[in-house]
This record gives C-alpha cells, structure tokens and sequence, in this order.
C-alpha cells in the first residue's frame, strides 16, 4: 500500500539468493529544526552485495558525499558541497508513488517522486553558520523507477533561483576497487565484493565531467567516525554539469554480474516531446511533465530500439480518465489515474518507434492501469488482434451523435474518436510515416521523417 508524503520506500525483485533490493528515501511529512539532506537517496543491493552503500550517517548538513543524491557548491565546511536541499522551511517527502507486484516478480515494479520544492541547500537560521552562502531551491523533483529486475531509471528536475553547478553522486561501498570509465557517459562500479557491477549511463546533461573519490583517504580527519559509519565507506562517484538555474539529469543503472557486458545499456535513450521528458531502458519507458505542472493530455515518440512487450510508465497526470493509443499498437485502453501516484503503466507490443498518444476521455473507464499491465504482459497472441480487448458489444451506442476526423474512427462503448493505425496525437493528426513499411537487412525506420536506416 502507498500514502502520499511518505518519508521512505523498499522494494525487493525476490526473496531468492539472486534477489536485488533498495531503498529510496524522503524526510516525511515533518519538520525539524536541522533537517538532514538524506532525502533522494537511494541504496541498491544484490545477492549479498552493495551495490552502493546505505547513508548510515549523522551531520549530513556539512557535506553531501555521504549520499547517493544530487548537490550543488557552498560553501560549508571543507566545501564538500551540500546536497541540493536541507531545510526546515519546508520537508521533503515521497509525494506519490506507485508499487505492482507479481506472483512470479515478472511484472514487478516501483516507482516513487521525491518532492522537495521550496526548499534550500543550507537553512537560513541559526544554524546557518556560512552567513547566507545558502543556495535556494525553486523546485527539486527526482523521479525513481525500479524495474523488478536489473535496471534503475531515474530523472531529476531541479530549478534553482540562482544559477550553479550540480553533482550527481553515487557512492560504492568497494575501498579497494576502483570504478571504471567506460565511455565519456558511462561508468562501471564493483559491488563491496566485487562480483557484481553497477553500469552508470547518464543520458542528460551532455557536458559532464567525472571524477573518482577515495572516501577512505579524502575523509581521514575530514568526517568524525560519529558522523558516519567509516566500514561502510568506499569510491564517490561524482558526474559534473556546468553552471545554469535549471537542471534535467537523466540516468540509467544496469544490476548485473561483473561478468555481463558492458553494451547492455546501449539502447538506453532518451524520449522527449513538447510536454514530456523520459528515457527508455531495458524494456521500461519513464517518461514525466517537462515542467512542474500536471498534465491532462501527451504524447511521444518511442525509439527505434524499444522491444516487444514494453512497460510505460506515464508519471505526472491529473486526476481522471484517460485514452492511450499507439500508431501501430492502435487502441491500447482507457486508464484512470488516481491521486495517490498520478501515473498510469501499460504495456506496447510492437518494437521499434511509434506515436503514443494521451487524451481525456470522458466516457467509462473500463479498464485499469493493472489489468492492462498484468494481462499484456502474459498476452502471447498476435498484437493485431487485441486493440479492441476491452470493447464491452453489449454497451449502448455512444457514436450516434459523434463525428470523428479521416485519420479516427468511434468507439461505441466512450464515444471517443481513436486514432487509426498510423496515426497518433490528440485530433490524429500526427503520422507515423513508417506504417505499413518493412525495413530489410536489419534497418530500421524513424516515423518522424519515414527514412530507412
């Protein structure tokens, strides 16, 4: 069960020795007079072993290498950088979230926002003992997915009032082992153990920089052994961007075997639309609002790369019912989004790129976001044949009086116009320029502009 302003959130793939586990951390719905910046934290685990290590810690105000989270430069003690909110002016919380659990984990999923809007790097108080080097905080979000398998999709939104650098910060519990530098945007990091890895793929921003800290060596004499569990240190890995008041950082974390390749995460891409930013991993899509706002209707673009059987999880709608439709997938369903996580998650059967597309819909929402989900994905008939799935034929007409456009045709059960095989977008108007085209030899096709590659 999920309740909004939640101060922290498990999940678990199995209870098998194979299994991975974590935590994602708010504050709760409480203020303190010396908030600690755990909040956006995250810790992964598997079979045994971190993956990065737990903030086991007391006095994070005075630097954010303790956690696995965003920061920003002050200038508190050591200049270690603070992480991107501590506050007592406002608590940071797990607004919403969303958890689906499986009989057999297959389609396990969770997924959880972090809201730490208003808040500030440093509190201006007494406590603030730098003189007003705080850096103030407009709005932070930092979207998290965890797919019930072996890959971590998360988004971070964060919109300062005064321009400034940002970190992303990723801490193995590893002393002896160093992480690996795969390509400029990817990074390899051992377990505490070293059987297993992290791969790291940071999507946005581009100009990034890396850096590798020993916590063992840097923190000698810097951090007091109450302040932070010195068994638990190991490599900080730190991505830099450059100086601006809004930051959108994309990230994707592979859980496998130090064994596994490296090209596991190649397909990793982002996907972006007028209102909505996301990223496709593995076989999830995580896309949200661009801005902070809910919104009431969408659309994008999936890759070229998207598998079969694909989860979406659409984060950031306004309360209601909702038609979602694919220009190959053609109907997919009504879905109605509840206020407790303003989301909705349903499965694509066709690979490779297509329109999806978000609308109201003011008719019956006959189908739920979790029947959609658990019977796609244990749905091996063809996918021609299960757009209409969910048509009741013994509901009254409700087309009589309804017009719909050349590219749409009515559904008799909402009475609303659905989109066309090939066509997506809110009155249909969008084509997908490589419907009814096949790509020979392995190439594929960009419905943006229907060339063949």
């Amino acid at each position: 069960m999920w309740t909004k302003r939640m101060g922290y959130g498990y999940f678990r793939s199995s209870w098998g020795t194979n299994g991975s586990w974590g935590g994602f951390a708010g504050v709760g719905n409480y203020l303190v007079d010396h908030m600690h910046g755990i909040a956006g934290s995250f810790f992964l685990w598997r079979n045994g072993e971190y993956l990065c290590t737990e903030p086991h810690n007391y006095g994070g105000e005075t630097g954010a290498e303790i956690y696995n989270s965003l920061s920003i430069p002050n200038l508190l003690k050591n200049n270690m950088g603070g992480p991107l909110f501590y506050s007592n002016q406002f608590p940071a919380f797990l607004e919403r979230g969303y958890v689906q659990t499986s009989n057999d984990n297959s389609a396990d999923l969770f997924y959880s926002v972090l809201n730490a809007n208003g808040s500030y790097n440093m509190p201006f108080n007494q406590w603030d003992t730098c003189n007003g080097c705080g850096q103030p905080v407009n709005y932070y979000r930092r979207h998290f997915l965890y797919d019930g398998g072996d890959f971590v999709l998360v988004i971070d939104k964060a919109a300062l009032k005064v321009a400034n650098y940002t970190t992303w910060r990723y801490r193995t519990q590893n002393m002896f082992q160093a992480p690996q530098k795969i390509l400029n945007n990817l990074i390899s990091a051992p377990s505490d153990k070293g059987n297993y890895r992290s791969l790291i793929k940071i999507i946005e921003p581009k100009d990034i920089t890396w850096s590798f800290v020993n916590e063992t060596a840097a923190w000698n004499g810097q951090v007091q052994n109450w302040m932070i569990d010195m068994t638990m240190t190991g490599f900080e890995i730190k991505a830099n961007t450059t100086k601006k008041n809004f930051h959108l950082w994309i990230s994707v974390i592979n859980l496998g075997k130090t064994s596994a390749p490296n090209n596991i995460l190649d397909n990793a891409t982002e996907i972006a639309s007028d209102q909505m930013v996301g990223v496709f991993a593995g076989s999830s899509i995580l896309m949200v609002a661009v801005n902070e706002t809910l919104l009431t209707n969408g659309w994008y673009v999936t890759p070229n790369t998207t598998t079969p059987k694909t989860r979406h999880l659409i984060g950031d709608f306004n309360v209601g019912c909702y038609l979602i439709s694919g220009s190959r997938d053609g109907k997919i369903g009504n879905f109605t989004v509840k206020n407790q996580d303003n989301s909705i998650v349903f499965i694509t059967n066709f690979a490779g790129a297509q329109n999806i597309s978000i609308i109201p819909n003011s008719g019956n929402c006959s189908q739920s976001q979790n029947s959609n989900v658990n019977n796609s994905a244990n749905n091996n008939s063809n996918a021609n044949n299960n757009s209409n799935s969910n048509i009741n034929i013994n509901a009254v007409n409700q087309c009589a009086n309804v017009s719909c456009g050349n590219n749409s045709l009515c559904d008799n059960v909402s009475g609303s116009c659905l989109c066309k095989q090939g066509y997506s977008g809110n009155n249909c108007t969008i084509a997908d320029l490589c419907f009814g085209k096949n790509c020979s030899n392995n190439g594929l096709c960009d419905p943006t502009i229907g060339m063949l590659f």
